[in-house]
């Protein structure tokens, strides 16, 4: 796991989505986010609506924000129920210019096939590996439906480390450790992720 670990003095910053009217500008400062707005929403509906429906947008999980390496575009979280004989599944896409830039890699080992999701709790923009690059990380609820407690929802955390080409690969090591800590909040992450391992400042 170790080859995930960088140290430096250089303090990152976290970002968080930060909620604002219809009317604002979608620009926005280097290194910030804020949830996508209604009008915003409207201009790219042509990328997920379908009929049927097959792609369900998370709205409350989708954001406007500016990462390095592509500017100012939009996050989008859906539930995505596009595969034939497949449980859905949950995607997340970076859209730009009305197309979709990167959809972000699955690990069927965090989150097998007869993963169902229930919802997706948290989506942080943050500097995980002090490299100057925007990395995420998700948590997000699933259920197996197999058992006495398949109907109970348990986290999943995955992190997404960026490129230096604006790809993101997941940190399979360090997303499987808090995945099986039952890491559940934000805070619960970033204490794990800061003080144990050396991740964040």
């Amino acid at each position: 796991m170790s080859k995930f670990f960088w140290i430096s003095l250089w303090i990152p910053c976290l970002l968080v989505g930060i909620p604002l009217s219809a009317s604002a500008q979608p620009s926005l400062e280097p290194s910030s986010s804020r949830q996508m707005t209604e009008a915003e929403w409207q201009t790219i509906t042509s990328l997920w609506k379908t009929d049927p429906p097959l792609l369900e947008p998370i709205l409350e999980q989708s954001f406007a924000v500016n990462l390095q390496g592509y500017g100012s575009i939009f996050f989008l979280s859906l539930f995505d129920s596009s595969s034939p004989g497949q449980p859905q599944t949950l995607t997340h896409w970076l859209v730009d210019g009305g197309r979709v830039r990167w959809e972000l890699p699955m690990s069927e080992e965090l989150t097998p096939l007869s993963y169902t999701p229930f919802s997706l709790d948290a989506v942080v923009f943050t500097e995980l590996d002090f490299d100057g690059l925007t990395d995420i990380y998700t948590i997000a609820s699933y259920i197996t439906g197999i058992g006495a407690t398949g109907a109970i929802p348990f986290p999943v955390v995955t992190l997404y480390q960026q490129q230096e080409d604006g790809s993101f690969l997941i940190l399979q090591e360090v997303s499987l450790a808090l995945t099986e800590r039952g890491v559940a909040t934000v805070a619960e992450a970033e204490e794990i992720l800061r003080k144990e391992m050396l991740f964040l400042p």
